[in-house]
């Protein structure tokens, strides 16, 4: 009797080391996995940030009759002054700042959006640019070497 009793104890054992195992590998890849959803949800806003500001410039461009305040045929940054540079991770560059608050708010924003991830007060960390009727808005942010931008005709 008292051998199957250390035999059950022995399996039991076993038995909870195997679902240790399990349970430490299952964390581990969580814990690998959760950069990738967290830069995905980051991404995610982003473009659902770069949609609202392509609607508010539709706006604009509609309650004007499609006069337009001047936008850049080159990107530039969307800031809420008028001189200044930001380097552009996407566009591997330095671009300057164009001042859209101004232009937006409050009329066609409550305030302006800034990427989730940058800590500054004055720049955006989003692109614009314009090329005749197709305007072209991007994020400077770039994960996995994915851009993230939105072409729309005006």
């Amino acid at each position: 009797m008292p051998t199957d009793k250390k035999l059950s104890t022995r399996t039991v054992r076993v038995i909870l080391a195997g679902y240790a195992v399990i349970a430490l590998t299952l964390l581990l890849l969580s814990i690998a996995n959760y950069p990738v959803q967290w830069r995905k949800e980051a991404n995610n806003e982003r473009r659902r940030y770069l949609s609202v500001y392509a609607q508010a410039i539709e706006y604009a461009a509609l309650d004007h009759d499609g006069a337009l305040f001047p936008l850049p045929a080159e990107p530039a940054v969307i800031a809420n002054i008028d001189s200044c540079t930001f380097y552009c991770t996407a566009l591997q560059r330095t671009i300057p700042c164009i001042n859209l608050e101004k232009d937006l708010v409050p009329d066609y924003m409550s305030k302006m959006l800034r990427d989730p991830f940058l800590d500054s007060m004055t720049t955006t960390g989003f692109y614009v640019s314009r090329m005749g009727s197709r305007l072209t808005l991007g994020s400077c942010a770039a994960f996995f070497n994915q851009r993230i931008n939105l072409t729309k005709d005006l």
